[in-house]
């Protein structure tokens, strides 16, 4: 089976990271919703990074760590 699961396509790894990702979180309201948003964001920028060959895990680290500085700056406001 997980062999399987490695050899399904892009946006099924997509998916099924942003669920994981949103379902870590913890959060169960409305704001599992803007998680979940985010994390499809991410994933989208981790296959178009790897598609044009460049640093997607960085990319995708940079990204996660600007928008929790946001949040963050908004929470202290």
């Amino acid at each position: 089976m997980a062999r399987r699961f490695l050899a399904s396509p892009w946006w099924v790894a997509g998916l099924a990271s942003a669920i994981v990702f949103t379902l870590l979180h913890g959060f169960t309201d409305r704001f599992a919703v803007n998680i979940l948003i985010g994390a499809t964001v991410l994933s989208a920028i981790f296959v178009i990074e790897a598609k044009r060959h460049g640093t997607p895990i960085l990319s995708t680290y940079l990204t996660h760590a600007l928008a929790n500085s946001m949040v963050f700056c908004l929470q202290t406001l």
